[in-house]
Formats: structure tokens, C-alpha cells, sequence
């Protein structure tokens, strides 16, 4: 870690423990043991984050660390007493059937530290090269409304979801906000600036959340084993598409949260499907209801990514219940075991339909194909997506494990779903925009970027799984042998191998396409003077607006010249806080005319009336150069130029004005 990341250390630690621990209290209570705990804790965090951020203004509650604490007490609360009256307070978690060597408190190995430890060292250095510093930010449109949401949850106390989308300038709207919670939350307990807040949060979620995540949901499904955590741990830091494509492209900081938890929601769901007493049942079930409404807080689409991996596994259990006509008897735990599938599959249709950003008819708006079929499903094959070079760490594993694993029972369900990533990823990258393609792939705003990270989820199981598999069967070859010698082999089998594994995995993936996704993450995040948003000088000048505009008053601005940020830095409001934002007629009337204010009364009409008596005015670089968007505030050009403007001050090419022409402010 470069000296420059040393004061960000607190801001790590604050983002750790605020998006493990209230999850780790209530899984505590629910029942949940040891590493079962620990891989669940961030998963029911985020519901706990997100369900208060919600709650709170019910109750006439600030946002604030109180109110998390409230939400981790009424949370634990109701789970303690689900598991009291599923009598399970003083016994150990469920067990799940014979043939799965997995429980809910699954034991803390020396692999499974080793795993966590290689993941998170790989992946957090990695995060710090490409973040540069604490204090950059990621020069991309989406960011401009992340980073200001985050300040508008902060001057309002209100981390409601329901709310959010006020952050774009309009009225109260719907937008997730659970990885804006957990970011100003990070502010609120340390002080960092919200920049500062945004990187360590995501280096938390990168190098701890994913790869808990990851290793939790292997031993969920493959058991306990070397090979099983360590191969979980390496592969985690193996792919591009996620998490580096998500701190690349967008940037897309909700979709990177959500995907960090979304394996932990497989694996629950996994258990859930197994022959547990349905009286001991509840508290899973609060878990899945909580860990759900988490991360559909965090981006809903995170919904459907795990939906992919969950239908076919229904799918899956319903044929072995009917095959053992468990829906002929009359006791309760066989009608539990059908009953559950039937409800998923049911509701995994109605979400399918119901959860995307736009209706199916507005297939036209989004992103179009940009390759042929055949490119694409080489990109999926061989994870080379964006062009880049082949990633064989990740893909080689997945391709085996659906050769050799994938189509056996009764593992089909996963080769299923990785045959469906594919489908939605060939889609999205090469299928030209109609009716069906929306169906298939609108949940991710027909976004390839979004899809392929979806798609890394299944591919690690089937890494994961191909090495288990092969390494068994390895193992039963040699204890077929009556050498003793033989079986002494077979024991140090696991060791060799996992340490082969590990040494090969991160020398092939480090040194092929993940440090290329990297370095090309990189180029984003900076504050130089050739900064497409937003540079230090501007940084700098929106630092000082508080010494300058009065609380209340509000800056005009084109926002893709990078003063949507003033607010985020500075806490004064601007006109336009996001390239996107929506505009009153007022705010149209300003972005025209307003270097006509000595001239045209109706200008000043809306400068008194929207309270904007003042303006920035920068001649650095517009974002997106070319696009017809950024030329529709001619009237905040030329103010040096324009009578009835004052300079109040400046640094470098940005200036800030006062709208004389239109008297002072009351």
C-alpha cells in the first residue's frame, strides 16, 4: 500500500465492519455458526443497511450509525425469536442431507484463511493500482450521480431508496441506494471525504466481501475441502468481467456491490432446497427474505443474476421430488420439499417479467450488439470480454467442469445455467434489439457488461467444481490400490494439489487479461488537467464555494463540463447535478439564456425564482466531445464575455460569477 492509501486505512476498517458486522449479529441469531456465519454476514448486512435506510424516515429517524444499530437490533430480534419458535435456540444449525458435506456453521480451516488471504491480497492491490489514490474518482457519467447521491444522503439524513433519485435534480423517485447507505455511513463514522469513502468502500468490497462470498458458497455446495477453498479464493481473483469490469465501465458501483453478495444468496438458497424440518426452517427463511431485499436495494438486477443459477436448480430438485412421488404423501416435511420449488419457480417467473428498468416494447433504447455471434461466444468461452486477451485461468476450469461435472447428476442444473449465460450473453452482444432480446437480457439494460459479470458466478462453481471433482476421482484411483505406500500418496494428493493449483491459477491469471482489465479500469480514475469530468483546479474551486456562495443560494451550470461535482465536493447546490438531470422549465430557461440575464427579464424571472444567483463557467474539456447533449446550455457560456456578471473567483480555466443583472439575493 503507497503512503497516499495510509489515511484511507480507517475508511477501510469503518467499511468492514459496517458491511460485516450488523450481518454477522444477525446470522449469530439466526442460528448460523463459525464460517457460516461469517460468509452470510455480508449478504444480511446489506438488507440491514438497505431495509433501515428505508424504514428510517417512517419513524422520523435520521440517517445515521444509531439508526443502523436499530435495524441490526429489530433484525436479530425477529430472527432470534423465529429460531425460538423453531425450538432451535439450543441446538446446533440445520444439517443439510447425506452427500452434501456442508452445514450452516461450516469450520474455519487453515485453507480457508489461506483462500481468503490470496483473494484478498491479489484483488486489493490490484483495486489500489487501479483507484491510483483515495482521492480520485472514476471520470464516467454514472459516477456523477452515485458521488452526488451520496452527498444528498448526507445533507438530507435520508438514505431511503424510495427517495434517491431526488439526487438527480427531480422529485422523489425509486433508486437503489444501498451502496450509497454503506458509503455515507463510512463518512458519518470517520470524516473522509466522499471520494476517499468511495475507494475504500470499494477496495473493502472487492478484496473481503467477493471472495467471502465466493469460498462460502463453494463449501455450500462442494463441501469441505482444500481444494474447494482454495480454488474458490484464486479463481475469485481470476476473471475481469467482474470485479474489474464493474470499476471499469459506467461505472457501475451498485451492480459491483450486489455482485459481491449474490453467490452467498445461491448458496441459501441451495440449503433451503435440501431436506431440512420445516419448523427449523423459518429463520432461513427470514435470512433469504432479508438477504433478497438487500441486494435488490443494492441494484434489483442482481435478482435476475441470481435467479439463473437458482431456476435450474429448482428445476432440478422438482424432478427428483416428483421422481420420488413426494407429492403423494401427506407428511409435512415431503410436502415442504415440493411445496418450496413449486413457489420459487412460480415467483422467479413473475420477477422475470416485472423486474426490468424499462417495458419490453422500449427495446430500442439501450445498448445496441456490437459483434457477430461467433465473437461473442468466443468471448464467453475463453472470458475475453471488451477484446481482450484470452483469460484461461477463469475459463479453462469452467470449460472442464461442464465437461467433466456439469452434465452429471446431479450437477445438470449448473452446466444449465452456465449454457444460459451464454445464451443471454451471445444475446446482448450480437442479437439486434427486438422484443425478444429485451425479454432476455432488458433486466440489465441490455448492457453486455452487466451480463458478463452475471455469467462469473456460475463459471467459478464449475471451476470450483471441476478441480473437486477431478482431485476425487484421483483420489479414488489410487485407494483402489492395496500399497500402502499408495494410500499415503492419496493422502498428500490434496496438499500438492492445492498447491499447485494455487501457484499456477495466479501466475496464469495474473499475468494475462486481469492485469490488463486493470490497467485499462486505471485510466479512468484520476484528477489530471486533462480530466474528462472534472480536474484538480475545478476540485479545488468547488472546494472553495462555501467561502463564496451563501447556504441556499443555488450555482447554474452545465453539468458536462464537471460542476455537477461542485455539490459532491462542496455541498452547495448546483442547477444541474447530473448530465441526466430533469429540468423544470425555469432550469431551461437558464441553461439557454442565461448570459442574456441584462437583457431578457425572463431570465431573471427564473434566476429569483430558483434562487441561482450564481454561475460556473469552465473552458476545459466537455465531457463526451460530439455528443448533442452536452451543447444544450449555451446560456452558460460566455459569462466573462456577457453584461451583468461579476467574477467572484477562479482557478485555472474555471471561473465562478454572480448574476448581478438580476439584483441580490434576499
Amino acid at each position: 500500500m503507497t503512503s497516499a492509501w495510509l489515511p484511507a486505512v480507517p475508511a477501510m476498517v469503518a467499511a468492514a465492519l459496517l458491511a460485516i458486522l450488523p450481518g454477522l449479529v444477525v446470522a449469530l441469531c439466526a442460528g448460523f455458526r463459525r464460517f457460516g456465519a461469517l460468509g452470510v454476514a455480508p449478504l444480511l448486512s446489506a438488507g440491514v443497511i438497505g431495509v433501515s435506510g428505508v424504514a428510517a424516515p417512517f419513524f422520523g429517524m435520521e440517517w445515521a450509525l444509531a439508526t443502523l444499530a436499530v435495524g441490526t437490533f429489530v433484525a436479530s430480534a425477529f430472527m432470534a425469536l423465529a429460531r425460538w419458535i423453531g425450538r432451535g435456540a439450543h441446538e446446533s444449525p440445520w444439517t443439510l442431507k447425506a452427500g452434501v458435506s456442508s452445514t450452516l456453521a461450516p469450520s474455519i480451516t487453515w485453507s480457508t484463511v489461506v483462500g481468503l488471504l490470496v483473494s484478498a491480497l491479489i484483488i486489493g492491490v490490484r483495486c489500489i493500482y487501479v483507484f491510483g489514490s483515495p482521492h480520485y474518482v472514476s471520470q464516467t457519467a454514472d459516477n456523477i450521480f452515485h458521488l452526488n447521491a451520496i452527498r444528498y444522503i448526507l445533507d438530507y439524513r435520508n438514505a431511503s431508496s424510495l427517495n434517491l433519485g431526488a439526487a438527480d435534480g427531480g422529485s422523489a423517485s425509486f433508486y437503489p441506494g444501498a451502496w450509497h447507505d454503506l458509503v455515507s455511513l463510512v463518512v458519518i463514522s470517520t470524516g473522509a471525504s466522499i471520494p476517499a469513502a468511495v475507494a475504500a468502500s470499494n477496495v473493502v468490497i472487492a478484496a473481503i466481501l467477493w471472495p467471502l462470498s465466493a469460498i462460502y458458497a463453494s463449501r455450500t455446495f462442494f463441501g469441505r475441502g482444500y481444494i474447494v477453498d482454495l480454488c474458490a479464493g484464486v479463481l475469485a481473483a481470476s476473471f475481469t468481467a467482474f470485479p474489474f469490469m464493474n470499476l471499469d465501465w459506467g461505472v457501475l458501483y451498485p451492480n459491483f456491490y450486489g455482485m459481491s453478495l449474490v453467490l452467498a444468496l445461491i448458496a441459501l438458497a441451495r440449503i433451503m432446497l435440501q431436506k431440512l424440518r420445516a419448523a427449523r426452517a423459518v429463520p432461513l427463511v427470514l435470512a433469504i427474505i432479508l438477504g433478497t431485499a438487500g441486494i435488490t436495494l443494492v441494484h434489483p438486477n442482481t435478482i435476475l443474476t441470481a435467479m439463473v443459477a437458482v431456476v435450474p436448480l429448482v428445476a432440478a430438485r422438482l424432478v427428483r421430488v416428483a421422481s420420488k412421488e413426494a407429492i403423494h404423501s401427506r407428511r409435512v416435511v415431503q410436502i415442504y420439499r415440493w411445496a418450496l420449488p413449486v413457489v420459487f419457480a412460480a415467483a422467479a417467473v413473475c420477477v422475470w417479467i416485472l423486474l426490468r428498468p424499462f417495458p419490453i416494447s422500449s427495446y430500442t433504447i439501450t445498448w445496441p450488439p456490437f459483434e457477430n455471434p461467433a465473437q461473442a461466444t468466443g468471448e464467453y468461452l475463453l472470458s475475453a470480454y471488451g477484446g481482450s486477451m484470452a483469460g484461461f485461468a477463469a475459463a479453462m476450469p469452467a470449460l472442464v467442469g461442464l465437461v467433466t461435472f456439469g452434465l452429471r447428476k446431479p450437477w445438470r442444473w449448473l452446466g444449465v445455467s452456465y449454457l444460459l449465460w451464454g445464451l443471454l450473453f451471445v444475446t446482448v452482444a450480437s442479437a439486434d434489439p427486438s422484443p425478444v432480446r429485451a425479454f432476455l437480457t432488458g433486466g440489465w439494460y441490455d448492457d453486455a457488461h452487466r451480463v458478463a459479470a452475471g455469467s462469473v458466478t456460475v463459471c467459478l462453481l464449475l471451476g470450483v467444481g471441476a478441480f473437486r471433482h477431478v482431485l476425487a476421482s484421483v483420489q479414488r484411483r489410487i485407494r483402489q490400490s492395496a500399497n500402502v505406500d499408495s494410500l499415503r500418496i492419496a493422502r498428500a494428493v490434496p496438499h500438492v494439489v492445492g498447491a499447485f493449483v494455487v501457484v499456477a491459477a495466479i501466475l496464469l491469471g495474473q499475468s494475462t487479461n486481469v492485469p490488463e482489465a486493470a490497467n485499462a479500469a486505471g485510466k479512468n480514475y484520476n484528477l489530471s488537467a486533462g480530466s474528462p469530468l472534472m480536474s484538480a483546479d475545478e476540485f479545488h474551486l468547488y472546494e472553495e464555494l462555501p467561502d463564496f456562495v451563501p447556504r441556499g443560494d443555488v450555482i447554474a451550470n452545465n453539468p458536462w463540463d464537471g460542476s455537477a461535482w461542485a455539490y459532491m465536493v462542496s455541498g452547495t447546490k448546483v442547477l444541474f447535478p447530473h448530465v441526466l438531470s430533469r429540468s423544470s422549465p425555469e432550469a431551461i430557461t437558464l441553461a439557454e439564456r442565461l448570459n442574456k440575464a441584462a437583457s431578457d427579464p425572463t431570465v431573471c424571472e427564473a434566476v429569483r425564482r430558483l434562487h441561482a444567483y450564481y454561475a460556473i463557467n469552465s473552458d476545459e474539456l466537455i465531457y463526451l466531445p460530439g455528443n448533442p447533449q452536452n451543447s444544450k446550455y449555451p446560456g452558460i457560456a460566455g459569462l466573462d464575455h456577457s453584461p451583468g456578471f461579476s467574477l467572484v473567483a477562479s482557478i485555472g480555466q474555471n471561473r465562478l460569477y454572480m448574476v448581478n443583472a438580476c439584483g441580490t439575493p434576499n
